[in-house]
Parts: C-alpha cells; structure tokens; sequence
C-alpha cells in the first residue's frame, strides 16, 4: 500500500532528490532514513541508527551502502555520494525511475538496461534492526548479473562527524553457517551485526577501507562541521535471477529470528492492526502513518506501571529531538487518540505524572544521564489539556480519578510559586512566569546567555492555558463528582475577567503577546509594559475548550475573537501554518537559513510553525462555525507529502513563499494536529 509516489518529474533534478529525505522508526528511538538518491546529506543519516538506552543515547552503526549492480562485467552505481569539494559521484540518480514511501517501508525501483532492480527497506518494530531486500525483474536474457554492496559503518554519537582513527582496528566475527558477520571494537556495547536473507550465493572479499570526507549539505547550511569519514569492512556479491530477492538484515546486536517475508508482513499487520485504521481516507492514513513513527517505548521509573508493562512516551522529532513534555502533550490527542489508540494515551499520561516535581512535567528528556530539565511553564498546564481529551475520547473516569490528586497539587504548587517566578498573581489571578536566563514558553531560543523571545511576566498563551486548567479542574469535579481541597470556579471567574480586560488591544484588535512585560524591548502603554507584537499565541485564547473566549456570551466577546481570527489571518497565515511574527516588525525574518545563530534569531521570528494550524483552525471553527472553510485550510497539506520529509510534515518552514520545508523532517506536533484538526472537520 503506498503512501506517497515519487518519479522524476518530481524531483525533477539532482538537487531536488538530495532535498527529499526519507524516515523508518522502529518503536525504540532508533531510525532508518536518507536522501532519496540514497547520499546522506546530513550527520544523522543512517541505514542503522539504534537507540542504546531506550528510547535515547541512539548511535550510528550501519551508514549507507553503496550499491552496484553488475551487467556482464558492466558497473552501474546505484547510489550517490557527495565529496568534500561538494562534488557528486557517483550519480546513480539516472537510474532511479521511482520512489515509493509505503506505510510500512520504502521502495527504490532502478532502471537499469531492460532490468528492474526494487530495493526495499523496513525496519522491525521494538527491534533495532533494519532489513534491506533486492528483487530483479525482467525477462532471463542469458546475462550475467551481480549485485555488490559496500557496506559503509561507524560508531558514533548521532550528534557527531566520524572521522578516521587509523589506530583504532575493526573485528569482524563470522556467524554461524557462514550467515553473516559481527563487527566490533574492543569497546562496550553490542556489535553490528549483518545477516544474510540466504547465506548460499554470497561471497565476500575483505576490503578494510576507509572513504574520507563524505559531505553533508545540511551541516554545511546549518554552519557546522560537515565531513564524514567512513569505514568500508568487506564487499558482498550475489548472483541474480529475475524474479529472485537477495537481503540482509543490520542489527545491533542479535537480529529477529522471524525470516525476512514474516517480518514485513508483521510490519503490514501492526500497522493495518492499528485502530481505525482502515476506515481513514488516504490523507488520514497517510498522517497516521506518520504518526506512528512519533510513538516509542520508554522504561517506567518507579514502576508507575505494571512489571512488564509498554511504557510509552512521544518523540518530539527526527533525527535531533529526544521527548519533551511540552511536545508530548501537545500531541498526545492527534497522535493516539485521533487513531483510537487509547492505550498507548493512557501509558503515556501515567508515564510523564512519574516525572512531576514541585508541579512541573519536565521539559525535556536528555539524551544522556543528567538531570531532568524542568524550564518550561507549558508543558504541564498541556498535561490538563491531554487528560481532558483523552476523557473525552475514552470516558475512563479511573485515570481521571487517579490522576486529578496529582492535578490538584499542580494547581496548588502554581498558587504558592514553583520553579523560575511561575507564581500566580494574587491581585488579578493570572500566572507569572520568567526570571533572568530562562526560557519557558514555547518559544524558547536561548543563545549563550541571550533569550532570543524572553516573554517574561504575563504571556497570553501561558494565562490562556492557565485559565483552561481551571476550568478542567471544574469540569472533572462536577463530572466525576471528585471530592477535592477547594472549588476552582472563583479562581476561574477571576481569571478570566482579569484576562478579557487586560489582554485585549483596543487599538490593534487583537491580544497584547505578553502584559506587565520585564522584556525592556516592550512598548509601555498604559503605565504597564505590554508586548503589542503580533503572534500567533493569542489564539490559543479561543481554540482551548474552557478558554477565555471559549464562552462568547456578549457581542462584544463575538466581535473581539473574529478580530483577533482576522488579523492572526491577515498577518501569520500561510498555506503550511502560521508565522510566528508579521511582517512589519523589525524583527521579522523571512528565511530559516544560514549558521545556528542564524537560525536561532529567526526561530520564532517570522519562521512558519505547522503545528500552530491547530490553534487556528480550532479557533475559526468556533467562531465562525464553517467546517468547510477550515477543511480548506489544510488541503495544501496534502502536497508537502512530498517535500522535505516524504509522507511526513516537517518542523518549520520558510516564511515566504515558496515556503520552504526546515528544521526536523518530522515533527510531532507537525503531524498530530493536522491529522487531529483533520479528523475534526471530516466528522
């Protein structure tokens, strides 16, 4: 069944192929993925990149492999490599005649004389393993053909460039009945292994290279150290038939013991298995699809649940994100409860309550052993949002239950102040958040001691969301009849009140970004510092269910949210989500590009968010009340399937036409809520 197809026409040249890259996860952290022309244009490629310690710490074991099929003693490289002087050689891209990103694997049909050759690639779900299999086809014309592969490998940090180390020796076992071969360093950790589809027909030559100074693009863009040297160990040959397959399997450590045609209709059955699944249009399928890669295993702490028990967290994206609970959250509804996957919502709230510390979820997940990083005021006023959601998908009144003690220490632990000045405001009710050298909101650049986007005080997202949680808590109270430490509808009255009277901007007809602002750059209007950028925050003041618009009781509240909807259209809104600041300020920057530094000042600066659709469309959606014109929305969705990450949606992208896709190739948030919002106007 396939996802997305791809054929000349649309990469139309070299530089439209190294563009396209392609992504397969396997339920641990770890990937598959390259540029479609198989060259690997960036550091975090790799045909094996294995997560050590579950769903983190992933490391790079089986690069590429550079692939040749032989005609009579005829070579045709299949693949292409870019070189030091940004040179590509070879260039096998004249032989690729399609592209198909399936919702299990992907395929590469070559062209070669009157052969095909189909090269198929999946990985094994809750195994770090990648398969590769080749098929011929065409009619037995006497010829001979073989097939050589150069498998290319390493070991190194994902974040890192490996470079050659002469001194440093490779061994190499052979596996039992000549199937294959382990390769190792004199190092802890299990070694690579790669097995043979059918160890008969294979022959092997030692070769013990090392190719120098592979390119990539991408680092080189991004202003960081772009070389890459790799090892080259042995060359396998096979012979082949038309009609016939040949494959091997790289995995870290032992392989699945299934055989290779069990394995892929495994991966057929878990993803056909999903539910829902099958009653999807093909936009939906596709989007959850690419949901699925974004949900992985991670060990419980404390045994928060069962011995034995699946775990679950969210990737925030591939290749450079490990979990973050803001990202978390916010996905968790499209990602699982939009494709029925209620279980997996349920681990994955349970899972993230074991973290909270003086009521805070962390913000984030490092990738090695050090302490949980908890700057973020978001994240955890999301977790009510997600808990509600799941509510409404499933009417499981037992983990609400269980779960609103830790709801109500939240709120308390907010009343009193927690971490980083995020203390609730006596006098009016709203939530204060920031201090000096943190960064807390979404928007959350830091360079060296530099917030790039502070928003410390009072930001309209953070108090919309804060308002939101109060509400939750009320609606859980009189749903469940829970017995709790106080009634939340005072604190939600004045919250609210003091929201719609002090965020509204009479003049500009939307809402200040930030009020009683400690950013010295914010306009002062009124004796108060209020932040009159226009950003797409503000929505979130009309899409969340008990928002402060969310009950538009007064005409005044009606024109005051069509207001806001209009100049969040007008100014953000671009086909692939929205900017992250209009046009007219200084401050706005039309590209993603150049060094990280580059990049960082333009993060949140203008920079195209797809996953700030969501906000939007849920907002317009109840305000104006046409399901039609939201549906419209995201139609162009559809097309950027086949750009940047194929069959997925990408992080960011350029914020002025041609709209470039940036930033992960795969995001979330990206992909959960549009596959939420396109559920919601598909009901």
């Amino acid at each position: 069944m396939a996802r997305v197809k791809l054929t000349p026409t649309d990469w139309k040249d070299l530089e439209g192929g190294l563009e396209r890259e392609w992504l397969l996860t396997n339920g641990l952290g770890g990937w598959a993925s390259a540029s479609i022309f198989g060259a690997n244009t960036r550091r975090y490629h790799g045909l094996l990149v294995a997560a050590e310690k579950i769903p983190t710490e992933r490391t790079t074991l089986l690069s590429k492999i550079n692939e040749e099929l032989v005609i009579n003693d005829v070579v045709y490289p299949l693949d292409v490599n870019e070189w030091s002087n940004e040179v590509a050689e070879p260039r096998g891209d004249q032989y690729l005649k399609q592209f198909i990103q399936n919702y299990w694997s992907v395929e590469f049909h070559y062209e070669v004389g009157n052969y095909r050759l189909v090269k198929m690639v999946w990985m094994a779900n809750g195994y770090n393993a990648t398969y590769i299999r080749y098929r011929l086809e065409g009619a037995e014309q006497g010829d001979k053909l073989e097939l050589r592969l150069h498998p290319l490998i390493t070991r190194k940090n994902y974040h890192d460039e490996a470079r050659a180390n002469l001194e440093m020796r490779w061994y190499c076992d052979i596996l039992e009945n000549n199937a294959g071969f382990k390769y190792y360093r004199k190092e802890p950790g299990l070694p690579l292994q790669i097995r043979f589809e059918n160890e008969k027909g294979w022959s092997v030559t030692q070769t013990g290279y090392w190719l120098y100074n592979f390119h990539h693009r991408a680092e080189l863009e991004r202003g960081l150290d772009h070389l890459e040297d790799l090892f080259e160990p042995q060359v396998y040959v096979v012979e082949l038939k038309p009609g016939k397959s040949a494959g091997l399997v790289a995995s870290l450590g032992e392989a699945p013991e299934e055989d290779f045609e069990v394995s892929l209709k495994n991966q057929q059955h878990r993803m056909l298995g999903i539910q829902s699944f099958s009653k999807l249009d093909e936009f939906g399928k596709c989007l959850a699809a690419a949901g699925d890669q974004f949900i992985v295993a991670r060990p419980s702490v404390e045994q928060v649940l069962k011995p034995g028990g699946k775990d679950r967290t969210i990737i925030a994206g591939y290749h450079w994100f490990t979990d973050w609970g803001r990202d978390t959250m916010i996905a968790l509804p499209g990602l699982t409860l939009s494709g029925g996957r209620f279980g997996e919502a349920s681990a994955i709230l349970r899972t993230f309550t074991a973290y909270l510390s003086e009521g805070m979820l962390p913000n984030r997940f490092p990738d090695k052993e050090e302490k949980l990083e908890y700057n973020t005021v978001d994240a955890t006023l999301w977790f009510f949002q997600a808990i509600y959601d799941y509510y409404q998908a499933t009417t499981d009144s037992k983990l609400v239950s269980d779960l609103y003690p830790n709801l109500e220490e939240i709120i308390q632990w907010h009343l009193r102040g927690t971490r980083y000045s995020i203390r609730v405001d006596p006098d009016d009710g709203l939530l204060h958040a920031g201090e000096p050298g943190t960064q807390l909101t979404w928007m959350d650049v830091k360079i060296g001691d530099l917030i790039v986007t502070p928003r410390h005080g009072k930001p309209v997202s953070i108090n919309a969301l804060w308002c939101n949680a109060l509400g939750i808590m009320n609606y859980f109270r009189r749903e469940l009849n829970l017995k709790t430490t106080q009634t939340y509808d005072t604190l939600y009255d004045k919250t609210r009140r003091s929201f719609l009277g002090k965020f509204w901007n009479k003049e500009g007809g939307y809402l200040f970004d930030v009020i009683e602002s400690e950013d010295a750059s914010a306009p002062n209007i009124n004796s108060l510092k209020r932040d009159s950028s226009i950003r797409p925050n503000q929505l979130f003041a009309i899409s969340l269910p008990f928002s402060p618009y969310a009950n538009l009781e007064t005409e005044e509240l009606v024109n005051q949210a069509k207001s806001i909807i209009n100049v969040c259209e007008r100014e953000l809104l671009t086909p692939y989500g929205l900017r992250t600041l209009n046009r007219n300020d200084p401050r706005y920057k039309t590209r993603f590009t150049g060094n990280q530094v580059q990049r960082d000042v333009a993060y949140h600066n203008g920079t195209v968010w797809s996953w700030l659709m969501g906000a939007f469309v849920e907002a317009h959606l109840r305000v104006f009340k046409d399901k039609k014109a939201a549906r419209n929305y995201l139609l162009q969705f559809q097309s950027c399937l086949k750009e940047g990450g194929i069959g997925t949606i990408n992080e960011v992208f350029d914020a002025e036409p041609p709209h470039r896709p940036l930033g992960c190739i795969a995001q979330a948030w990206s992909v959960s809520e549009i596959m939420r919002l396109w559920r919601l106007v598909n009901e």
